[in-house]
């Protein structure tokens, strides 16, 4: 019997950048304390002007540690025809289950970036022209097998968009020989 779950991960973040998110978070908390204690300690009209800019700045640094730190999943509960975008910092984790809709096709295309680069980003389509983004990379190959594992789980056709007008469906059977995938 197949999985009915499919999980796509941004996985662990590098150990650098959570260094960095700690550091945010730190003085983010650091100038709610110092907050907390400058009304403790003065009159709360005299502090409310300069606590106002702490408050901001502790606010920018929650901010910046949270986008050093947060991991992006996309879920999917076949069984129960749900999916759910979920965001986490740690073992917090947000996101809300959601009805998938009848997905139409799986398809994978070249997403130019402002320096000239690109990179790679699979959508699922539904409805007549609606669809939502649920994978990026920087590299063609992990793409196209990404696009294919999740084309096969909803039994769905893949069409390779990478090429601008030259659209083509992938055939299906060759891949799952390439990417050794069983039934």
């Amino acid at each position: 019997m197949k999985n009915k779950n499919i999980i796509i991960s941004e996985g662990q973040r590098p150990i650098w950048q959570m260094v960095i998110a700690a550091f945010f978070y730190t003085i983010g908390i650091a100038l709610l304390i110092l907050l907390f204690i400058g009304v403790m300690r003065f009159d709360f009209m005299r502090i409310i002007k300069p606590g106002l800019g702490v408050l901001k700045i502790s606010f920018i640094a929650f901010a910046m540690g949270y986008g050093f730190s947060v991991v992006k999943a996309v879920l999917f509960n076949l069984e129960n025809h749900t999916y759910k975008n979920e965001y986490s910092v740690g073992s917090i984790r947000f996101g809300k289950w959601r009805p998938l809709p009848e997905i139409k096709y799986v398809s994978f295309f070249k997403q130019p970036l402002k320096n000239e680069d690109y990179i790679f980003e699979i959508n699922l389509w539904y409805k007549k022209n609606k669809h939502f983004n649920v994978y990026r990379n920087d590299d063609y190959e992990p793409t196209l097998e990404m696009g294919f594992y999740i084309a096969d789980k909803l039994n769905v056709r893949l069409l390779d968009a990478t090429t601008p007008n030259k659209y083509k469906y992938l055939d299906m059977d060759t891949l799952k020989e390439k990417y050794k995938l069983e039934d």
